[in-house]
C-alpha cells in the first residue's frame, strides 16, 4: 500500500507547462516584514500548533515511560529528547490565541530590524525560540551575527551577510 502511494505521488507530473520555481526557499525577513500583525500571528500559531502536534504524536509513549512512578533507570535518548525544554514553546502570555503569539512575533520583528540577517528563514528563527533558547530579538541577532552561532547549512543568497567573517 505504501509503495503504491509512493509510486503514484512520485510519478505525478504537473499539467501546466510552466516550470516550477526551483529557486524557492523558505520565507525570510522581507516577507515577514511585509505581513500584517494578524498574518504573523496566524503563521506563528500554525507553527506552534504543528510543532506541538508532531511532538505529541511522536513522544506520547516516551513521555509516559519517562514519568513512570518509581522509575530508577536513566532516561533513554528518546525520552530525553521528548522531555527537553527545547521541545516546548510556553512564552505566550495568555491562552487567547492571537495574543499568545505576541512574544514570538515581537522577537522576530526585532530580529528582522537588522537588515544583514533578513535572509534567515523565519521558520528557523521560530525553531530556536523554544523554551531552552528563547530570548529577545536583539540578543538573538547578537547571538547569530556577532557570536557566529550557525543553525544548519544554509545556501541562501545573502546569508553570509548575517554571519561574522571571523567568529569570536
Amino acid at each position: 500500500m505504501i509503495l503504491a502511494t509512493a509510486l503514484a505521488t512520485g510519478c505525478h507530473r504537473p499539467t501546466s507547462s510552466k516550470k516550477a520555481d526551483e529557486s524557492y526557499i523558505s520565507p525570510t525577513g522581507p516577507e515577514w516584514l511585509g505581513w500584517t500583525q494578524t498574518e504573523k500571528q496566524k503563521y506563528v500559531i500554525g507553527y506552534l500548533d504543528g510543532s506541538a502536534l508532531a511532538i505529541s504524536e511522536h513522544c506520547s509513549q516516551a513521555r509516559a515511560s519517562a514519568t513512570w512512578p518509581g522509575r530508577k533507570e536513566p532516561l533513554t535518548e528518546e525520552e530525553q529528547f521528548c522531555t527537553s525544554p527545547a521541545r516546548s514553546y510556553s512564552h505566550g502570555k495568555t491562552d487567547y490565541l492571537p495574543t499568545y503569539t505576541d512574544p514570538y512575533v515581537k522577537v522576530m520583528d526585532d530580529f528582522y530590524r537588522h537588515p544583514e540577517c533578513r535572509s534567515i528563514p523565519f521558520s528557523t528563527l521560530l525553531e530556536h525560540l523554544n523554551d531552552a533558547e528563547f530570548t529577545d530579538g536583539d540578543s538573538l541577532f547578537r547571538k547569530v551575527h556577532i557570536e557566529g552561532v550557525r543553525w544548519g547549512g544554509f545556501t541562501i543568497p545573502g546569508i553570509e551577510d548575517c554571519f561574522p567573517q571571523h567568529p569570536q
